[in-house]
């Protein structure tokens, strides 16, 4: 039977998946945030994360536009959160 989740081991693997998560991540994630790894995000600076936040494997946030989850949001696996913008017109006459 695999070791409990709260087990040395686990919170080890939390703790250096919470740091790597923060370098991009300005201001850095509260302790009790959690990800379970592939991560996709196309620049990392405008992510807010709030505390109990929880986002599930192969989620991907493109945040150029700015991306903000509060208090005690969960998100499912492949979930695409893009707030990247496009001119209003890409082909001015």
């Amino acid at each position: 039977m695999p070791p409990a989740p709260t087990e040395p081991p686990f919170r080890a693997g939390c703790l250096i998946i919470r740091r790597v998560f923060s370098e991009p991540i300005n201001p850095k994630v509260d302790g009790t945030f959690f990800v379970i790894r592939p991560f996709y995000t196309d620049f990392g600076h405008n992510i807010r994360m709030g505390k109990n936040v929880f986002v599930n494997h192969a989620c991907t946030f493109m945040d150029r536009g700015g991306i903000t989850l509060e208090d005690g949001v969960a998100i499912g696996p492949k979930v695409n959160l893009i707030t990247t913008n496009h001119p209003p017109n890409p082909c001015p006459t």
